[in-house]
């Protein structure tokens, strides 16, 4: 099995979106971006939980889990993960988002955090492209163009 910080430094390395499969609905896409962001100075351990949160997130962005439950699930320790939770649910004056004071994750009820907790600006991260992914989409959009101009005049 590979390491979470080898898989990382592979990421950051070669610089490419970094897909994580965790099941068929749950996804977390991190690009580069992540590098020049803030969550970037909040230490790689830091950095790495929230990036488990992005993929563990379901389609209502929320982590169905206790922190207990989020560190055995993805192999922190809860000191890790309680720390992390900390910086996480503080606001980033820094922040590129400014949902929630730049805050990354809140409580689903803050009377009960073994509800879980909702991974604020996933979405935003879920729906990124990269630079390399818009230049993809284009060249796909400007062969279609031509196949389909093609089309139409062979067959006028």
């Amino acid at each position: 099995m590979v390491s979470r910080s080898r898989l990382i430094r592979t990421a950051r390395t070669i610089g490419v979106v970094w897909w994580v499969t965790v099941s068929r609905t749950n996804f977390g896409r991190i690009n580069q971006q992540i590098y020049d962001s803030s969550i970037f100075f909040t230490g790689p351990v830091n950095r790495s939980i929230f990036m488990d949160s992005v993929v563990l997130a379901e389609g209502d962005n929320i982590v169905h889990m206790s922190l207990m439950a989020f560190a055995k699930r993805t192999g922190w320790s809860l000191d890790q993960v309680k720390e992390a939770a900390a910086v996480h649910m503080s606001p980033d004056p820094d922040s590129r988002t400014t949902a929630e004071d730049g805050r990354r994750w809140k409580w689903v009820d803050e009377g009960n955090p073994n509800l879980g907790f909702v991974v604020v600006n996933r979405e935003a991260y879920k729906h990124s492209t990269s630079e390399t992914d818009r230049e993809r989409k284009r060249r796909w959009a400007e062969k279609n163009r031509a196949e389909e101009l093609a089309r139409d005049a062979g067959g006028s």
